[in-house]
């Protein structure tokens, strides 16, 4: 049986669940400011302190999350059910419920913020969402089971991975699917690299597939071992973090494709605060979350949540961070 199928295997009575980078391995280079711009405007990222902020209840099984670009919209999705739960930040409370397909472990929201992207892992199928109506516009079938989704930083394609190893392309103006590729089966993380890279983990493989997002081509494989789950990359560092549930936080050189290091602990979820510096795992067999210093590899703190925490994400500023919980909440924490 899939590992993704006993994700839920301490809520036994909930459903089964479930590279070298393509182009110059440089940072990105700053721009000049436009003529005329107020610097004081420009929001400089940070990262939450560590202190578990409010518990917010939520209806169902909450299993993904997303925050949009803005940091208006803040999305769960109920892997019980067949529902995105919404709220309208800065308002946590969660007041809209979006219909889609059955067992959705995971949500992305487009750069616009008109849509969103839902894998269905018990409807094999994905749903596109109209955030502005707060309706499913269409749900277009998989071969197999919907495990992860991600949108690429431009804006023109959401990926969609499955249990079987074949991953999806929806073109993002059309609507319609642009492609599709295999690679190693439960392919469950995700994470964009330097220039057109897009690192994708294979949890019953120990993998981590490297793809060219330009070319459309497979260009590399990391043989990372365990059970790799979530992912997030810092491109200024050019550093993979991964949250490897048989050993903990595995962090990766990109540059060399060799590991640095690994920091045993509970580790499924796993996000990256956006001023770099911060990494949180959580830890579904222990109701933890655990936060790592980037540059030091330490760990600052080891936060009890309780329940089943699976899934993390940052406010656009990084000051708050927010993690779903099978056990029916969201912990934010400040």
């Amino acid at each position: 049986m899939l590992r993704n199928r006993i994700h839920l295997r301490a809520s036994v009575a909930l459903v089964v669940l479930a590279i070298a980078a393509c182009g110059p391995d440089t940072a990105p280079q700053p721009t000049a400011p436009t003529p005329g711009t107020d610097r004081s405007a420009v929001v400089v990222p940070s990262h939450p302190a560590g202190i578990i902020d409010t518990i917010i209840p939520v209806s169902g099984v909450p299993y993904g999350v997303a925050i949009s670009k803005s940091g208006k919209i803040l999305l769960t999705t109920d892997i019980g059910g067949s529902s995105v739960p919404r709220a309208n930040l800065p308002n946590r409370t969660f007041t809209t419920s979006i219909p889609v397909g059955f067992a959705p472990p995971h949500v992305a929201i487009d750069t616009s913020e008109t849509r969103a992207y839902v894998p269905n892992q018990g409807g094999h199928s994905v749903s596109i969402v109209n955030l502005l109506t707060n309706t499913e516009i269409s749900q277009l079938p998989l071969a197999g089971e919907g495990y992860n989704v991600a949108v690429q930083p431009d804006n023109a394609v959401a990926y969609i991975t499955t249990n079987i190893g074949r991953v999806y392309l929806i073109n993002i103006p059309t609507g319609a699917f642009a492609d599709s590729f295999d690679i190693d089966p439960a392919n469950n993380g995700l994470a964009f690299g330097r220039g057109k890279s897009l690192y994708i983990s294979s949890l019953l493989s120990g993998t981590v597939t490297l793809y060219n997002t330009g070319t459309r081509r497979v260009v590399g494989v990391l043989n990372t071992g365990g059970v790799p789950q979530r992912m997030a990359i810092n491109t200024t560092v050019n550093e993979l973090y991964i949250a490897n549930e048989s050993f903990g936080l595995d962090i990766w050189n990109l540059s060399t494709r060799s590991r640095i290091t690994t920091i045993p602990m509970d580790a499924y979820g796993l996000g990256l605060s956006p001023d770099g510096n911060k990494i949180y795992l959580s830890g579904a067999l222990t109701g933890t979350v655990t936060i790592v210093d980037r540059a030091s590899r330490m760990i600052d703190a080891t936060l009890s949540v309780g329940g089943i925490p699976r899934n993390i994400a940052f406010t656009p500023n990084g000051k708050r961070a927010v993690v779903s919980n099978q056990s029916g909440y969201v912990t934010w924490i400040r």
